[in-house]
């Protein structure tokens, strides 16, 4: 099949989760279909990249003629800012959908025939109004309206309200945009319930292929040679940072009181002042901008999912699944991925129960183990390559039936 794929996130460098998943996509893509990628220039970088995502696309359009400075920056945030509460919409999506995306895609959806064309992440989803022909896919890779108002529970204040008026909007244009897809993909359950009735009655509603390369993530030489637990996530990610300082504050100390010799690995790029000054006390190390995080996770005892905000797949579990870790996660960040609390991973939620499970599994040797090998089976049968490309053809099968 001919392919249109619109993603206004470019996947290279990979910055979060969404981007592995997306690459991980375009490799199942590319062993059977031609696909065209429209993205964006967002940090004047992405032309670098182009060689590193050639192997996977026919072509790729990149809108825009160079990155924003600094003047436009400012200017687009005050326009969208003053347009999101008039238009009542979620300011992300005029970011999305700015003119020159706009030309772009119209220009690109009209060259030639495509089969399906393919919309990465709701917020770019009103981009589905400037295309013609081809069966429209939109891949909702979390439902905002859900994750935002998670977020809101978190904060106080005025960034509460915010938050909230955030989440309502998304509450209005997610439902409103979907009836325009003739399919509707999700990263997990529990946002393809939350969005059913918004779907139209012949579209497709399914769970999106997530699929994580297991023969690069996978059990190295050093697996759990320490005593430590480790996180991993993209600090510029508020979900990923609320996690940390909600661990540390609240949980570390009570596991570090059980388990004095016990160190805190902090995996990711771009942390924030507020998780730099974390490094260094009570067993805490930052290990910040590493060209591979694979050697952290593979020599940590437990890996940790503390999440409290957020919906979606969260590829960090897939990964840390991929290479036999022993899991131990909150149910929002192991919501919806099927997972069996005991065998693939513990679940609990956040506070005395997740300090217990996190000192049970460091002390427990042969329920570690356990934990370990169930997590590599089923990140193989699950979320490898092959049921990716199964569950692909699958849904482009109902799509055209």
């Amino acid at each position: 099949m001919n392919i249109l794929s619109i993603n206004t996130f470019f996947p290279f460098p990979t910055r979060r989760g969404m981007d592995i998943v997306y690459l991980n996509l375009l490799k199942t893509q590319a062993q059977k279909h031609d696909v065209t990628l429209v993205s964006m220039r967002r940090t004047g970088v992405e032309d670098n990249h182009l060689s590193e995502i050639a192997p996977y696309v026919k072509t790729v359009h990149l809108a825009g003629g160079r990155a924003r400075s600094l003047a436009r920056k400012i200017a687009d945030a005050a326009k969208y800012n003053a347009l999101s509460p008039l238009l009542w919409r979620p300011k992300s999506t005029f970011y999305d959908s700015a003119p020159e995306m706009v030309a772009l895609v119209r220009e690109v959806s009209r060259s030639q025939k495509f089969d399906v064309i393919e919309f990465h992440h709701s917020p770019c989803a009103g981009l589905v109004n400037h295309v013609e022909g081809g069966k429209k896919l939109l891949y909702m890779y979390d439902v905002h309206s859900r994750s935002a108002a998670r977020l809101a529970e978190t904060k106080r204040g005025l960034g509460r309200i915010a938050a909230k008026i955030e989440a309502a909007k998304y509450r209005s244009f997610e439902p409103g945009i979907a009836p325009k897809f003739d399919g509707v993909l999700f990263g997990q359950e529990e946002d393809m319930r939350a969005m059913a009735p918004f779907i139209r009655k012949d579209a497709v509603a399914a769970l999106m292929p997530n699929i994580v390369d297991t023969d690069i993530f996978k059990p190295g030489p050093d697996a759990g040679r320490s005593r430590a637990v480790v996180f991993v996530g993209a600090m510029s990610h508020r979900a990923n940072v609320d996690a940390i300082l909600h661990f540390q504050s609240e949980m570390w100390d009570k596991i570090r009181a059980r388990a004095p010799d016990v160190e805190l690995w902090l995996v990711g790029a771009t942390p924030p002042d507020e998780i730099r000054a974390l490094h260094g006390s009570r067993g805490i190390k930052l290990f910040s901008d590493v060209p591979d995080i694979k050697p952290f996770v593979d020599a940590a005892a437990v890996y940790v999912v503390p999440l409290r905000i957020g919906s979606g797949v969260k590829v960090k579990i897939m990964e840390a699944l991929a290479m036999g870790k022993a899991i131990v996660a909150t149910l929002v960040a192991a919501e919806g991925m099927g997972l069996t609390s005991g065998e693939d991973i513990r679940i609990c939620e956040p506070g005395e129960a997740f300090v217990d499970a996190v000192i049970d599994t460091l002390n427990d040797s042969g329920a570690r183990a356990a934990l370990q090998s169930h997590a590599r089976e089923t990140a193989v049968k699950r979320f490898g390559f092959a049921n990716g490309r199964a569950e692909l053809d699958a849904i482009y099968s109902r799509l055209h039936a």
